[in-house]
Formats: C-alpha cells, sequence, structure tokens
C-alpha cells in the first residue's frame, strides 16, 4: 500500500507541474504575441514618420508630431497629479449620482 500511495502522490504531483508549466506557457506566448503586436505598431509607426522626408506629405508629418506632443503631455500630466486616478472615479461618481434622487440611490 505505501509504495502505491506514493506512486500515486508522485503522478499527482508531475500532473501539477505539467499543469503549472502549461499555464505559465501560455503566458510567455500571450505575452510574446502582444509584444511582436507592438513592435509592428512601433515599425508602422516609423514607416509613417518616413513621410517627413517627403515634400508630398508634410499633413501626415505634422499630425503625428501634433499626436506625439499631445502623447507627452499626457504624461506629463499623470507624472505631476498623482492622483488622476483618484480624480477620474471622483468625477464618474459625481456623474453617475448628479440627478439621482434620495430615493433612487
Amino acid at each position: 500500500m505505501y509504495h502505491s500511495d506514493l506512486i500515486l502522490k508522485g503522478i499527482k504531483a508531475d500532473e501539477l507541474m505539467a499543469s503549472q508549466l502549461e499555464k505559465a506557457l501560455i503566458g510567455v506566448k500571450d505575452q510574446a504575441l502582444q509584444q511582436a503586436s507592438k513592435i509592428g505598431d512601433g515599425a508602422t509607426r516609423l514607416v509613417y514618420y518616413t513621410s517627413c522626408f517627403t515634400d508630398n506629405y508634410q499633413d501626415v508629418c505634422a499630425k503625428l508630431k501634433e499626436e506625439d506632443l499631445r502623447f507627452l503631455d499626457g504624461i506629463a500630466e499623470v507624472v505631476k497629479r498623482r492622483d488622476i486616478i483618484y480624480r477620474l472615479v471622483h468625477i464618474y461618481f459625481e456623474e453617475i449620482f448628479r440627478f439621482k434622487t434620495r430615493e433612487q440611490l
């Protein structure tokens, strides 16, 4: 009996380790696909930036620069105002509860 219990526990441990390894590999695959997508997006943006070297597509170049400046302004605001999540949630709930009566609440 002792040996069969030991074998069963070993098999269960192996199954558990195999399932954990499978989950880990699935997570790695998902992250690799996300990273590849991000790299593709970056490459696409880089190709769009080549329009800055041509005369016919200066409007595209200007829009890209405008988007980048707006993005950098957003990052600066997040860094400057560390309570931004709290403020967003606060504004959200203010809007939800604005026209509610006491009975509706």
